[in-house]
């Protein structure tokens, strides 16, 4: 016996603790020898001497001895796309509430009567709160299925506000320019330029999208759901096609609509440079449009969410370009813009885009008399837009 007491070990291999497989050599007598691996990252094992790791299901890592779910992918808030769209939707919503302060600050100045108060606000509220949805699809770091509904429902119905109020804008510039039948039909031509009217026509264009935007987010809402993969798990949105479709083709009519009022608009008299803009804008919009719904449908799921904040923030970023950049500019460098709209700079603006306009409509349609005597001609729907 050993002066030791101790016997030799008969195996020429130490046991393979959990978390561990056994490997053998060809060479050796598989009963004693062996070596010992670690199993891999997604596989484990919970006894000793193990021949074989087992693998974890898909989704999940493993310690060696148990198997635990991988943590979600992170929503890449600290990607470029990311952090670059973020910037622009801070940096709008900065500009937007500077045009929105700076126009209630100053709500009897010439450009801002021009560009009709009521209506603007309603367009710069909608922006504020597109650059804040915006912000909320770009922020969070987890996928949730309320992020889901905010990422696929909120958007639409912020761009659809936005987009009625170009709508009206542009609706009055054709009851007004278009055509001599504005003289067949003064009482309509007055009550669609009076403010109740036009919100409440905002109103009620809003209300379907919106109506729609509920729905969505009641019977069918967008849920989070689980990819597992071999190394990693991912989170995505589950949109509904039917749904998304339901909202994008009713902003894209709307966008349409808009592009053809403003086309038919677009030469109006040039003290009416407004127009011009609204065409630009709607037009800006439609191609945005078509430039980015592809790409959201195309695009894998965990992209959705950013294209759907790029189509917000660029439609937002293109209206406020062409039509609240041009009149911040000309307030802040000419003092004349932030003037109070007096009596004779009415009656001065109404003589020169009335003569403008009668010259344009008599050329247009030559056998209809032009009358100067009813109460409710031309010149009334021209001075109601002069902000009379």
């Amino acid at each position: 016996m050993p002066a030791n007491d101790s016997w030799p070990s008969s195996s020429c291999s130490e046991i393979c603790q959990p978390g561990q497989q056994r490997t053998y050599n060809a060479s050796l007598p598989r009963e004693c020898c062996w070596s010992c691996t670690q199993c891999t990252n997604t596989a484990y094992s919970n006894t000793t001497n193990a021949d074989q790791c087992e693998n974890c299901p898909l989704g999940f890592g493993s310690d060696g001895v148990h198997c635990t779910e991988f943590e979600a992918i992170k929503y890449g808030t600290t990607s470029a796309s990311h952090v670059t769209v973020a910037i622009f939707a801070i940096i709008g919503f900065i500009l937007t509430l500077t045009t929105f302060i700076y126009f209630h600050s100053h709500p009897t100045a010439v450009l801002v009567r021009a560009c009709d108060l009521p209506l603007s606000s309603v367009s710069l509220a909608a922006m504020l709160g597109g650059h804040i949805v915006a912000l909320g699809i770009l922020l969070p770091t987890t996928v949730t299925s309320t992020f889901c509904t905010i990422s696929a429902v909120l958007p639409e119905p912020f761009k659809t506000i936005v987009v009625c109020a170009v709508l009206v804008k542009t609706k009055r510039f054709d009851s007004v320019f278009n055509s001599m039948k504005i003289l067949r039909r003064h009482k309509r031509c007055l009550m669609f330029l009076q403010n109740p009217v036009q919100l409440l026509f905002i109103g009620v264009l809003s209300m379907i999208d919106i109506t729609f935007a509920v729905l969505y987010a009641v019977i069918d809402p967008p849920l989070a759901l689980k990819d597992p993969q071999i190394d990693q798990l991912v989170v995505y949105c589950d949109l509904k096609p039917l749904w998304v479709g339901l909202l994008s083709a009713y902003n894209l009519l709307l966008l349409l609509t808009c592009v053809v009022l403003a086309f038919l608009t677009r030469k109006v008299p040039e003290a009416y440079n407004e127009a011009q803009l609204l065409y630009l804008a709607s037009l800006t919009g439609l191609v945005t449009w078509l430039g980015l719904f592809p790409a959201y449908i195309v695009t894998g799921a965990t992209l959705r969410p950013i294209i759907a904040a790029v189509s917000l923030e660029a439609q937002i970023w293109a209206f406020w370009l062409m039509l609240y950049a041009p009149r911040m500019v000309q307030m802040l460098r000419f003092e004349k813009y932030r003037q109070p709209l007096t009596r004779q700079s009415r009656q001065k603006g109404m003589h020169d885009s009335t003569s403008n306009a009668t010259s344009l409509s008599v050329t247009t349609t030559p056998n209809t008399p032009l009358s100067t005597s009813h109460p409710l001609n031309h010149q009334n729907c021209q001075q109601t837009m002069m902000g009379e």
